[in-house]
Parts: structure tokens; C-alpha cells; sequence
């Protein structure tokens, strides 16, 4: 009987502690079921429709298998060169903004006048709406109209009006310029929060030990936004890769597709060519390629490992 009794006693707490750990999981359902079932079943529509020859002119969506893939990787000329672009636009983009990111976060972390109001300034871009940033430095290179051309021509740089965006080889990374501008104050914003969160007293008790200021950078400002900088990072990846907008109203993937990223591809075969099957194949793929920083970036922000 007593065995008994204790038996029922050790399911009673076992059921307590299993409610305790279930109940913030009721909480939050009625925001994850809306959330899951707006991404997820979007998400299975978009693998289901990659596999048909989905064409919005003969509404035709029958099942065709790996073909649109296999026309991707192995037929489509553009696909290479756009993830050759996709590549270069990326890793520019990001290293670029984090290495102009972290100097100014560092200046910005310092006391001085109107740092209040410079700090303020820096976020311009970042609250810029991409198609007004595309207009703004559609004009700046403008060869007819704009000063930057105008200046270069006068100091001798070039013999003639410049225009950038019609250049093939200048095309691109005019184009990253603007996204550098674009995306620079989220990665400031991002270090200033990791520099503002290291305690002083660390880089007080290093200049006690004899510590200048490399070695107070090296030894503890590097380390310690560690995290917070690969986090940033990993979200510039993401949204460098995934960029749409700006290009779009910029370049349009122009000229002679020198400016063609996978984003554009994409919006391309669905929008212009109706070609759905073919396009969700190719969002599919692009998928595949961020797998990598996605996994990284649960890993290191979500799991906390």
C-alpha cells in the first residue's frame, strides 16, 4: 500500500513538473499557430510547385519532377552568372560594412560633442525606404546631371562624363556602394550595442597593466563583440543575399545582366516570363545556399551554443 501511495506520488510530481514546462508553450499558441501557418504552408506550396511546370499563361501545373532543377543548374546561362554576382554582391557588401561598421561604432562609442546627434545621422540610410535609396543614387550617377561625374571629370580622373551604371564593368559595384550606404547603420547599431555592453573596467584595470590602445583592442574589444559581430554578420548574409528592391529600381539587373542577382532571376521567371514552377525552383535553391548561414545563426543565437 504504501509503495503504492509513493508511486502515485512520484506520477503527481512527475505531472507537475511536465504542466510547468508545458504551460509558457500555451501561451505563446496562439501566436505560433498563426505564425506556423502562415510560413509553413507557404513554404510546402512554394517545394510542391517547384516540381511542376506551373505556367500562369497555360495554367498548366502538372508534375514534371527534378526538371525545373535540372534546367537551373545545367541549361539556364543566367544562373551561374547571377550566382557569381550573388557571391561578389555578398561578400563585398559585408565586409565592406563591417570594416566601415566597427571604426565608426568605435567612434561613436567615444565621448565628444554632438555624438548624440551623430549617432542620429548614421541611421538615415538604414530608415530610407530602398526605392527612394534607389532613386537618390540613380541621380548621384547620373552621367548627364550628376556632380560626382562632373567632379571626376574635373579633377582629371576621367576625360569624359562617366556613366557608371550603364559601365559593364562598373555596374555591379556602383551598385554595392549604394547597398554598403544602405546596409552600414544596422552593423553600426549592432557593434556600438556589443562596444556599449563591455564593462569599462576591464579597459580600466588593462591600462594598469601597461596596455595601449591596440593591445586594449586586440585583447578585449575584439574578443568580446565576438558574438555580437557574427551575429551581424550572419544577418547581413542573409539579407545581402536575399537584396531585392533598390537593385531592382536601380539596374533592374542591367546592363547585359552584369547586375542580375538570383533575387532579380527570380522575380524575372515568375512576373515577366509567368513561369511559377520555374522561379519557386530557383527560390528553392536559393534557400539551399543560405542553409548555411541560417544554420549558423540558430546555432549561435537561438540554440546559444
Amino acid at each position: 500500500m504504501a509503495t503504492q501511495t509513493l508511486a502515485g506520488a512520484t506520477r503527481a510530481q512527475n505531472l507537475a513538473k511536465y504542466s510547468k514546462r508545458l504551460t509558457p508553450y500555451l501561451y505563446l499558441l496562439p501566436v505560433i499557430l498563426p505564425l506556423v501557418a502562415l510560413t509553413l504552408y507557404p513554404f510546402l506550396r512554394v517545394i510542391g510547385m517547384s516540381f511542376t511546370g506551373y505556367d500562369m499563361y497555360k495554367r498548366d501545373a502538372s508534375f514534371i519532377g527534378l526538371s525545373n532543377y535540372i534546367q537551373l543548374l545545367t541549361k539556364d546561362n543566367l544562373f551561374w552568372p547571377a550566382l557569381k554576382n550573388n557571391v561578389i554582391w555578398t561578400f563585398g557588401i559585408v565586409s565592406v560594412t563591417y570594416v566601415l561598421g566597427l571604426i565608426t561604432a568605435l567612434a561613436l562609442n567615444e565621448n565628444f560633442p554632438l555624438r548624440t546627434f551623430f549617432r542620429g545621422i548614421t541611421l538615415v540610410p538604414w530608415v530610407c525606404p530602398g526605392v527612394v535609396a534607389a532613386l537618390i543614387w540613380g541621380l548621384i550617377y547620373d552621367p548627364n546631371f550628376s556632380f560626382l561625374s562632373y567632379a571626376l571629370q574635373q579633377l582629371g580622373i576621367t576625360d569624359r562624363r562617366m556613366g557608371f551604371l550603364s559601365n559593364k564593368d562598373l555596374a555591379l559595384y556602383a551598385a554595392m556602394v549604394m547597398a554598403i550606404w544602405k546596409f552600414l547603420p544596422f552593423m553600426i547599431v549592432m557593434l556600438l550595442a556589443g562596444l556599449q555592453a563591455i564593462p569599462p573596467e576591464l579597459y580600466e584595470a588593462s591600462a594598469i597593466d601597461g596596455a595601449g590602445l591596440v593591445g586594449k583592442f586586440r585583447h578585449i574589444t575584439l574578443p568580446l563583440l565576438n558574438r555580437v559581430g557574427s551575429v551581424a554578420i550572419l544577418l547581413s548574409v542573409i539579407s545581402a543575399f536575399n537584396h531585392f528592391d533598390s537593385l531592382f529600381v536601380l539596374t533592374g539587373g542591367g546592363p547585359g545582366n552584369k547586375t542580375m542577382l538570383l533575387s532579380l532571376m527570380t522575380y524575372q521567371s515568375a512576373f515577366r516570363y509567368f513561369q511559377i514552377g520555374y522561379s519557386s525552383a530557383l527560390g528553392i535553391l536559393m534557400m539551399l545556399f543560405l542553409l548555411v548561414p541560417l544554420t549558423l545563426y540558430v546555432r549561435r543565437v537561438m540554440l546559444d551554443v
